[in-house]
């Protein structure tokens, strides 16, 4: 949002950042790195750098492809991560991608095809190098599957940091809810291949001196589930977490969890100590 203590704010649509369910991106203190997550199943995580810091307009988006610690306990499994790129390019540039599809209605319907980007075109981009990079802004989740980038997560919310904290490393730490484990992230193929957890975790990642990420590991994570309920109707447990969603990274460190979630009666408020005291 460009003057946004003006009387008419102007907002500006960033397609650099993929198209994706976005949830809640953050900018690092560079001004130029951002991490952005894509809730729902089956989903991937994505960073973007910048080109030039404060600019949004250009930069590099990158998808993250984790590496599970030799465990399946959710509580203990911790994922390496890499960054696989996927393509580089600016607003006007994407913007001219998407106004090529412009005009397209009904009448061009055809059983069995598509007017817009078909999944061999992606293929044949990602595995050849045919064509430009519009695969990885306009389909992003598919281009990073393509890429062999990891897309299991499930629910996972969105990413939040101390802005002041991670600015002179006191809290150099970013951290993200993953709703619940299922799915993708609980099968048997893939990256991800983790036991159940319907009641959530809490992710955490170490920020580097140029505010890059390559480890997650879980700090909250929640209890047992009972999908019959105990007799107040709670189906996670009442002493751990169920489905966090919003979070807060406080100024001394500490980590405000809310919850979203039908598996508590009663939607509650945590707070997490880092430093166990």
């Amino acid at each position: 949002v460009t003057d946004p203590m003006a009387a008419t704010p102007v907002p500006v649509k960033h397609f650099t950042l993929g198209r994706v369910a976005h949830e809640n991106a953050v900018v690092m203190p560079d001004m130029k790195t951002v991490y952005t997550t894509d809730d729902g199943t089956d989903k991937g995580f994505y960073k973007f750098v910048a080109t030039t810091a404060g600019d949004l307009s250009a930069g590099t988006l990158y998808a993250a492809k984790v590496t599970q610690d030799a465990t399946k306990d959710p509580s203990k499994a911790g994922f390496d991560i890499a960054w696989v790129e996927l393509g580089t390019s600016n607003n006007a540039e994407i913007e001219g991608w998407v106004n090529a599809y412009d005009g397209i209605t009904e009448a061009d319907y055809v059983e069995g095809a598509t007017s817009y980007i078909t999944d061999a075109e992606i293929a044949d981009w990602a595995n050849n190098g045919t064509g430009d990079d519009r695969y990885a802004f306009l389909e992003t989740l598919k281009a990073a599957e393509a890429k062999g980038a990891t897309v299991e997560f499930r629910k996972m919310e969105g990413i939040v940091i101390n802005y002041n904290g991670a600015a002179n490393k006191s809290v150099p730490y970013m951290y993200v809810a993953m709703s619940e484990v299922r799915s993708g992230m609980t099968d048997d193929v893939g990256d991800i291949q983790l036991d159940e957890n319907r009641c959530g975790v809490v992710y955490r990642f170490g920020l580097e001196s140029d505010y890059n990420v390559s480890r997650m590991d879980p700090v909250i994570v929640g209890g047992e589930y009972n999908s019959a309920g105990d007799a107040n109707g709670n189906r996670c447990a009442v002493d751990g977490i169920s489905n966090p969603d919003n979070l807060i990274v406080l100024d001394d460190g500490r980590v405000l969890v809310g919850e979203d979630t039908s598996n508590h009666t009663n939607n509650t408020l945590w707070i997490h100590n880092p430093k166990g005291v």
